[in-house]
This record gives structure tokens, sequence and C-alpha cells, in this order.
């Protein structure tokens, strides 16, 4: 029983000096803090499969204590809340027998939480100002910069001023950005998610620790209840705004990105699948089929409309239970 106690403590110690030897990097060398972000709360997960619960507790408050010590206590408590919150989503992940999809949705929302938490630490302890001030203030930086960069194109005989991409940054407001801040997280949680789903597979497959592996893109179809949802929320988001919630625009804008991402993956992935499974596209000719269609804005909307149609009616018959399946089952006289 002691070896067994001893053994973890001294995975655990190992480990966890790994991730402060990845955070006093991170810390130091901007490159590698985009590593860090992904490395850090998989070896937190791995001390959780290792040595179990308490010691990855230990561990938690080892790494916040030597880094306060090597840093700051307020960046320690940042990055480790970061680091452990998402590590959680990866102990979920392994302790519970969910789909890939509910897997990434986990991770995504304790990348969130750490997020979040992290801006509400520094905010409270680093800084007087309050979140809309500190947004107010960034976007003045960036707008004076802006203005500073047109006078060095027309400087040069550019009409930069007219751009359409200029014009929307001079129009930024820190009520426009507190609007869009929900859906820009749930973005870049999702984005996370999905990489660092990706990357853990790899890197605990040494282990002996098996994931189920993620299906190919071109096989990935949205599901129809997901859609349906995105687009209520939205719904919901235009009441609110009806009787003048202040909550209603970051509600509708939330549900309008999370419907335009979940259709846009539906359609893209669709249309991957028939570049490759029908049309058998080599990997360039792909890569440029991809590249117009982002380009083109009337493109993408119909790639996204063939999203939500495939996600009703499941031409790939990824499923059974597709509108299509299921009505060319009764044309052929098989289906009930």
């Amino acid at each position: 029983m002691r070896n067994n106690k001893t053994e973890k403590l001294v995975k655990a110690s190992i480990l966890t000096s790994v991730i402060v030897v990845l955070a006093l990097a991170g810390f130091y060398i901007p490159f590698v803090g985009i590593i860090t972000v992904v490395a850090a709360p998989i070896v937190t997960a791995m001390i959780y499969k290792t040595s179990g619960k308490g010691y990855t507790v230990i561990s938690f408050f080892a790494t916040l204590f030597i880094l306060g010590m090597m840093i700051d206590p307020i960046s320690a408590l940042s990055q480790t809340i970061v680091f452990y919150s998402t590590g959680i989503g990866l102990m979920f992940m392994l302790s519970h027998d969910i789909s890939q999809l509910v897997e990434i949705l986990v991770i995504a929302f304790f990348i969130a939480i750490g997020y979040v938490a992290m801006v509400g630490i520094d905010l409270a302890f680093i800084t007087d100002m309050s979140l809309t001030e500190m947004i107010d203030m960034n976007i003045k930086v960036l707008q004076e910069s802006m203005r500073e960069a047109v006078k060095l194109y027309e400087g040069m005989g550019a009409d930069y001023a007219n751009q359409q991409s200029v014009k929307d940054i001079m129009a930024l407001n820190a009520d426009t950005v507190m609007i869009m801040i929900p859906a820009s997280l749930a973005m870049y949680s999702l984005v996370s998610a999905y990489i660092l789903r990706k990357v853990s597979e790899k890197v605990f497959k040494p282990f002996g620790i098996t994931l189920r592996k993620l299906p190919d893109f071109y096989s990935i179809k949205p599901n129809m209840l997901l859609i349906s949802s995105t687009l209520f929320l939205s719904i919901i988001g235009i009441s609110l705004m009806y009787f003048e919630i202040p909550a209603g625009a970051s509600v509708m804008y939330f549900g309008k990105t999370m419907f335009d991402i979940t259709a846009g993956i539906g359609g893209l992935s669709l249309v991957t699948y028939y570049m490759i499974r029908k049309l058998k596209f080599n990997k360039f000719t792909r890569f440029m089929a991809i590249f117009l269609i982002l380009t083109t804005p009337i493109l993408t909307y119909t790639m996204m409309i063939a999203g939500v149609v495939d996600s009703a009616f499941d031409f790939r018959n990824t499923s059974e239970n597709g509108l299509f399946g299921i009505l060319r089952r009764k044309l052929k006289g098989s289906g009930k």
C-alpha cells in the first residue's frame, strides 16, 4: 500500500514539475505559451489518471505556490486556474463514457470558465478598471493606431480611409465589443477544445490511455437539434431586445454565431465529402475550392444552407434516421 502511494506521489511530483517548467517557459517565451496552453492541461489530466483526485488537488496548490514564488502571485493564480480548469474538462472526459461531441463541449466549457476566471482575477487585482473601461481603453489604442496607419498609407498615395475594415474598426465601441464577447469566447473555446481533444488522442496513446478516434471531418453531420437550439436562442435574444432587456443583443448575437458555426461546419463537411468520395479531387484542388467558397459570400451562405438541409435529410447516409434515407426506403417499398 505504501509503495503504491509513494509511486503515485513520485508520478504526481514529476508531472507537476513539468507543468511548472511549461508555465515558466510560456511566461518568458511568448511563442512557447501557445504550446503551454495545450500541453499543461494534458499533463494535469495525466496526474489525475496516474495518481488520482487527491494528488491532483495537491498538484494544483504546489503549482500555484511554486509559480507564485518564481513569477508573481497574481500571474501564477491566473495561469494555474487556466491550466487546471481546462484539465478538469479532460479529467471528466477520461472518467465518463460520453460521445466525442459532448467531450469537446465539456472541454470547451471548462476552457471558458478558466479564461473568465483569469480575466476576473486580472480586473480585481491588477487594474482598477471595470471590464467595460478596459475594453474602451483598448479600443481607443486600436483606433489611434489605425489613424496613424491611415496617415501612413495616404502619404503613399493610397485611399486607405475608405476601406470597409477601417470604417468598422473606427466605428467600434465598448458596447459593441461587449455584445461580441460571449460568442467570441465560445468560438475560441470550441476551437481550442477540438485541438486539445485531437492532441490528447495522440499523447495519451503511448501511456495506455485510449480515446475514441475523432471522426474524419467529411463525416461530421451537425445534429438538427443543435441547429434548432441555436436558432431558438437567437429568437430569445430578439425577444429580449424587443422588451429592451440589456442582455438581449448578446444572446441574439451568440445564438446567431453558434448557428453560423454549426451550419458552416455541416456545409463544409458535406462539400468535403463530395470532393473526396464522389469527385475524387486531390488535396490542392480541394484547398482551392474551399478557399473560393469561404472567400465568396454567396457561396459561403449556400454552403451553410446545404449544411442545414443535410442535417435533416442526411444525404451522406451517416445514420438510418435521415429524411433522405427514410424517403428513399419508402420509395423502394422497404420502409414503414
